[in-house]
């Protein structure tokens, strides 16, 4: 059996292997959206090539005429840095489009991007957020904010004004990732980031000691 994820949210050091871990949890949660959908939509993967090693991948849910209905942004390192002006553009696009817009950053690295503005935050030193807004109201913003000490929430998916929300189980597609990509192996001494705060080092230590990672 394979090791499951000694963390009870978000793995920090998958950020250091995030080119791989996001291409599978932007397929998971395609596969996890789509077995909950109604009938007339469906959910698939999309990509566009920036460049010749830099690709970005996302999910549309679309209707069967073809109609975009919803998008989930998974956060890639460029859209927190020198991709940020562009994929705020890129945002702003769907929304006047009347797209809805779930944006999911599992990174701690890089520029706060999404959605809802840093100041009305709860929490100013949150790790991970997922935005959702809704086209019909983009001026509502629905937030989750979790500590790196937490259990990643179940997001609601907005679908067509007609359809309940759809629920994806972010925890548990982060926990696939770590499983199927055996990530145990892998480097735990380094994280990518701002520094923790003395409490959140000491809380990470202990996980990585628990659990006998290579170091």
């Amino acid at each position: 059996m394979k090791p499951s994820n000694p963390f009870p949210g978000m793995n920090p050091f998958l950020e250091g292997f995030w080119s791989d871990v996001h291409t599978a949890l932007i397929v998971y949660i395609s596969e996890a959206i789509a077995e909950c959908l109604p009938e007339g939509l469906k959910s698939r993967c999309a990509e566009f090539c920036i460049t010749d090693v830099e690709t970005e991948r996302w999910i549309e849910i679309s209707d069967c005429n073809g109609r975009l209905v919803t998008v989930i942004e998974v956060l890639s390192p460029v859209n927190k840095d020198s991709g940020r002006d562009k994929y705020i553009a890129k945002r702003q696009s769907y929304l006047a489009g009347g797209v809805n817009v779930v944006e999911i950053d599992l990174l701690r690295a890089g520029y706060h991007v999404v959605g809802v503005p840093k100041d009305v935050l709860r929490d100013q030193n949150v790790s991970y957020i997922t935005c959702v807004t809704r086209a019909a109201n983009p001026a509502r913003k629905e937030y989750y904010q979790t500590p790196l000490n937490s259990a990643l929430p179940n997001i609601r998916i907005p679908l067509r004004q007609q359809d309940q929300d759809a629920v994806l189980p972010l925890q548990l597609l982060v926990d696939r990732c770590y499983r199927m990509g055996g990530y145990w192996n892998e480097d735990h001494q380094h994280l990518l980031g701002p520094a923790l705060s003395v409490e959140d080092t000491a809380w990470v230590a202990e996980k990585v000691k628990a659990a006998g990672f290579v170091v």
